[in-house]
Parts: C-alpha cells; sequence; structure tokens
C-alpha cells in the first residue's frame, strides 16, 4: 500500500514560479488527499494512489491529481482529483476508485512487439487497406525494468516515436493487464491508441488521438450588421488572444473539431433535438465550413459552435479549465469529463425566452438553446451566445461544480448571473472589436433585438447608466435581466475605471480586461454560498477578497491603492458602499449606501 509520505513525487503547481512557500503547501496538500483518499470505504480490492500534479485554482485552494494503481500498473482513465481550502480542508474529491482483485495478473504474456503487431493488423483492416505494414516484427529499441515496462520500439511504416506500456483496463466486471499502444501513421494528421490485451492478444480500445490537419470556417465575429463573414482558423491560435502574463498551457490551442462537423471536444451543435451536425467539405487537406446561405440553419450552427469554442480557449486562459470545472468530453487534467457544451439551434422564438442555457454539475453535459427573437436568430449575434456561455461558467465557479446552478432561484442571485453573463459579452466582444478596428459598443443584444438605442435591455451600458441598487424590487427592477443590469453596470464602472487608471488607451483598456476578467472570474470561486444564495453584497465582498489575492499574486498591477479606491467608489457610486445591508436574496429589506 503506497503511504502518503512515499507518493511526494515532484508535485507542481501550474503556471506559476516554484518557490519554498508553494512547494511546501504542494506537499502537505498531497499528503492530506492521499491520507483522505486512503481512509474512503471504498470498493473492496486493492486501492493505492500516485500524484502527479498540484495546481491552484482560484489562486489559493490546492488541486491535487491522482492516478490510482495496483502494483505499480496504472489502471487506465483512473483518476481522481481533490481539492482542499487554503488551510488543508479536503472540500471536493471528484472520480471513483476502481475495484482491482488482489490477484489481477501483471506479469504479461504477450510480449510489446507481439502487442504492436496485433495493433498494427487491427488498423490496417480498420483502414481497408490504405496502409501495408512490413511483414517484419516490431524491433525494440529500449525497454525499461519498471513495472510497466515501457518500450519504444519501430516498425515501418509508422512514425517515431512508437511507444508501449502495461496498464489495467477495467472492462465490466474484471480488469485485464493491457498494452497501452501509440501508432502513428505516415498520412498526415492520423495517430491512434490501442489497448492490447495482454494475455490472449485482442484488441480492448482503439481511439485516434489527432485530426484532420486544418479547419477553418466562414463566420461572423459579432453579427451580420457589424461586419461581413470572414474566414476563422479552427481554433484560433495563441496570438489571437490577449497575453495573460504570455502563459500558454500546454497542448494550446486545443482542438475543436474531430470528425469534419459541428463537434467536438468542447461543443456539440445539432439542429434542435436531432444529432444533425454542419459538415464541412475537405479540399488540400484543409476542412472548411462555409454555409452557402449566410442567415440559414448551417450559419447559424456554425456560428454556435465557433463562438462557444472560441470561449472555451478565452476562459481556459483566465483559469477556467478541467479542474475549475469546464466543459470538455475528454480531460487530459482532472475535472469531470463527458460535459461538452450541448448548443442546439431552433427555428423559432418557442426556446424559452429565445436563447437559453441550463447549468448541471461538473460531469454532466449542459445544454444552451437558441432561437429567434422578432425574426432574427440569436445563434448569429455572438453576444448572445457569449452572455449564454456565461451562465455555464458562473453555474461551475459558484460553489464549486459539483454545485447544482447557485444562482439560482432567489431574486438577487439571478439577476447577478445575468449581470455576470452581460459583463463579460459586452467587455469581451469589445477586446475582439478594438482589435478588428470595429467601434466598441455598450448595448447588448442590439442586432438581434434590433434596438440601436438600448439593445436587448432597459438601459444602454453607458456612463449615464441611470439605475442603482435602491430600484431593486419594489415593481421597479424586479426581473431578473432588469435587476441584473445594476449588477452588470457595477462590474462594468470598475473596469472602466481600472482602463482610465492605466492610462486609457488600447493597450491600457488591454491591460483592464485581463485584469478585471480574472478578478470577476476568482471572485466566483470565494462567493459566499452557504445558507442563502449570494445577494449584491455577497459579490461585492468576493470581489474585494479576489482583489486582496491577485493583488498579493502580482497579476493585479500598478498603484494598488488607487485601484482599490477605484473598486470602492464604484460600489458607493451604485448604493453598495460599507454600510449597505440585505437580509436576504430577495429584494425586500435592502439598505443602500451611497457614501460620502
Amino acid at each position: 500500500m503506497l503511504t502518503p509520505e512515499s507518493s511526494l513525487a515532484a508535485p507542481t503547481v501550474a503556471h506559476r514560479e516554484p518557490d519554498v512557500a508553494r512547494a511546501r503547501l504542494a506537499k502537505r496538500a498531497v499528503v492530506r488527499a492521499v491520507e483522505h483518499l486512503l481512509r474512503e470505504p471504498g470498493p473492496t480490492g486493492h486501492v493505492d494512489y500516485v500524484p502527479d500534479g498540484v495546481r491552484l485554482a482560484f489562486g489559493k485552494q490546492p488541486v491535487v491529481h491522482l492516478q490510482q494503481q495496483f502494483l505499480g500498473i496504472p489502471v487506465y482513465e483512473a483518476r481522481r482529483q481533490v481539492r482542499l481550502s487554503a488551510d488543508g480542508e479536503v472540500l471536493i474529491v471528484k472520480g471513483a476508485a476502481l475495484r482491482v482483485p488482489g490477484d489481477t495478473a501483471t506479469t504479461p504474456r504477450v510480449s510489446a512487439p507481439q502487442a504492436v503487431r496485433l495493433a498494427a493488423d487491427y488498423l490496417v483492416r480498420r483502414c481497408h487497406g490504405a496502409i501495408q505494414t512490413s511483414p517484419r516484427p516490431a524491433r525494440i529499441v529500449c525497454q525499461f525494468s519498471s513495472p510497466t515496462r515501457p518500450t519504444v520500439l519501430r516498425k515501418r511504416p509508422f512514425k517515431n516515436p512508437l511507444t508501449a506500456h502495461l496498464a489495467l483496463f477495467p472492462r465490466a466486471q474484471d480488469v485485464r493487464l493491457a498494452w497501452v499502444v501509440h501508432l502513428i501513421l505516415p498520412r498526415p494528421g492520423e495517430a491512434y491508441e490501442l489497448l492490447v490485451a495482454a494475455d490472449v492478444g485482442e484488441v480492448l480500445r482503439c481511439r485516434r488521438t489527432t485530426d484532420c490537419a486544418a479547419f477553418e470556417g466562414l463566420v461572423f465575429d459579432f453579427d451580420p450588421d457589424t461586419s461581413r463573414r470572414v474566414h476563422r482558423p479552427f481554433p484560433r491560435s495563441r496570438q489571437e488572444f490577449p497575453s495573460l502574463n504570455n502563459v500558454t498551457p500546454a497542448g494550446f490551442p486545443f482542438t475543436w473539431c474531430r470528425t469534419g462537423a459541428t463537434r467536438g471536444n468542447n461543443t456539440a451543435c445539432f439542429v434542435g433535438n436531432t444529432t444533425k451536425t454542419f459538415k464541412g467539405t475537405v479540399s488540400g487537406g484543409i476542412t472548411r465550413f462555409a454555409p452557402s446561405d449566410d442567415r440559414g440553419t448551417d450559419q447559424r450552427l456554425l456560428n454556435a459552435f465557433y463562438v462557444c469554442n472560441l470561449m472555451h480557449d478565452l476562459f481556459y486562459l483566465l483559469g477556467f479549465d478541467e479542474v475549475a470545472g469546464n466543459f470538455q468530453d475528454h480531460n487530459a487534467a482532472g475535472g469531470g469529463g463527458n460535459d461538452a457544451i450541448v448548443v442546439r439551434i431552433f427555428d423559432s422564438d418557442e426556446v424559452g425566452g429565445s436563447a437559453n442555457f441550463t447549468s448541471l454539475r461538473d460531469g454532466n453535459a449542459p445544454e444552451m438553446n437558441l432561437g429567434r427573437f422578432k425574426g432574427r436568430h440569436t445563434a448569429l449575434d455572438a453576444g448572445v451566445v457569449i452572455h449564454e456561455f456565461v451562465h455555464g461558467v458562473t453555474s461551475r465557479l459558484v460553489g464549486g461544480g459539483q454545485f447544482n446552478d447557485p444562482l439560482r432561484g432567489k431574486p438577487q442571485s439571478e439577476a447577478m448571473a445575468e449581470g455576470y453573463s452581460d459583463y463579460f459579452a459586452l467587455t469581451i466582444q469589445n477586446h475582439f472589436r478594438r482589435r478588428a478596428q470595429v467601434p466598441e459598443t455598450v448595448l447588448f443584444g442590439s442586432w438581434v433585438a434590433q434596438n440601436g438605442a438600448t439593445g436587448w435591455r432597459r438601459h444602454a451600458y453607458d456612463a449615464a447608466f441611470p439605475r442603482t441598487y435602491a430600484d431593486l424590487g419594489g415593481g421597479s427592477l424586479s426581473e431578473r435581466h432588469d435587476a441584473g443590469q445594476v449588477w452588470c453596470a457595477v462590474l462594468l464602472a470598475i473596469h472602466r475605471r481600472y482602463a482610465d487608471l492605466e492610462g486609457g488607451d488600447a493597450a491600457a483598456k488591454d491591460r483592464a480586461d485581463e485584469e478585471v476578467w480574472r478578478l470577476v472570474l476568482e471572485s466566483l470561486g470565494v462567493c459566499r454560498v452557504a445558507g442563502d444564495a449570494p445577494h449584491f453584497l455577497d459579490g461585492r465582498d468576493a470581489l474585494q477578497e479576489a482583489f486582496d489575492g491577485l493583488a498579493g499574486e502580482g497579476v493585479i498591477g500598478g498603484d494598488l491603492n488607487a485601484k482599490m479606491a477605484a473598486m470602492a467608489t464604484s460600489f458607493k457610486a451604485f448604493g453598495l458602499g460599507p454600510n449597505a445591508r440585505s437580509p436576504s436574496s430577495g429584494f425586500a429589506g435592502i439598505v443602500t449606501d451611497f457614501g460620502p
């Protein structure tokens, strides 16, 4: 049995420079996580773990990833994730231990070269003779003596490196020893992982691990009136996103498409309640999505697919990754998988308000529904798609990925959810508008609402926004979108003041984007959820707490006192000063504080 002390194998903190304090925090987190898992009642059978990394969620909560193993051999895809508080209390445990009988075989009867031959023959049959393998057996270049017997081999016509190692593969009621073989075909963009049983040589699983060489789509960046359709690569390159301290996660940008259709690891776009997608055409090694009708169903599918994937990558860079509970079918770094966003495109306005998002716990696929409003389709308005996407982000971050839809059920909580979504929809669009030299906007959903004065809201989000916390409820701002405008206006006021402090030019606005986006996302992770659902004052306090944490880590720079004062001024301008009170998350009993 692996002991906690023996499991401290090179923990790392992702995206941060190592130092003594963080190394100690990582070590303590690993010990606590392993101790907790080993105390679990769990299934019968042999269970132990090897930690393979530590990162900090929301800047302060250690998240430990662990691989289940048996006698030094990993159990295939049996991974656990433990999130702890800053003081070491276990908060969330994800994943389940698998039963491994004590008499499970760990010595292969099939050799690595034999497993490679079986895997190669399987691919030849699968590819219908499109490839031919050499009759010579695979040649071992080197093999190591660890329990997994990692082996490097050569075999024509496969490209190097050709590797194999042992793992335990759970199947139905048993666990089988298998060789995990990786083969790269000579054709561009084709690599496979095959699991070959190490007793009788049966191929247990085969999956493709790379995709077509290139994809591009003809899309609207914003909406059909703001700009014409343009060809965009799928995915967008790292240079297309904010710098964010020039941090680039391993493997970024991530694959959007897998089969030449509007369905991938992050998003799947379907026509209504069917599984019908829009498929691209292949020419010269590039799969192109170019709908003939720029307002038709195919364009709607493509545009929603494009915007959702773009948001997946942007929020990933901001910290909304697998551990934080993002939306992916296959996760490479923890978190619950099988939860890519399902987007359904309806040719009607009867989808629960023309656009909506159904949130589910991490590991369960959420659903976005997009329909028409007054003859225009919401899928073609990027701001609306971003708004709905952010509903998914807030539902996963507030209270953690296992708290189902924490901002629903209470008036102020629901207003906050709408405000967060409007805020990100506007600021993200304006960031990309500046890059495209398109005028910024203070209107949400103006294209789909066909309203150039206030957009799809009561008021424009300009400096003259007239409402405050005092207007909530009482018949004045009781509908959640109307009340949510106040929360969005608070966030925008902070955003604009930060940009002014940075200098007010385009570069200053970019810096404010990065700082305030991080600030708002971090605040979601520390927002109060115990007891009554969050209200505006909880959101205010969470922003202040997030500011302290991010300023301490150097994420927020410049004149910290001035930025703290700018945030306090923004709160007071809307009646959310330090003496404001709210007895619940309803609208009754609100006491405002506009300060001196």
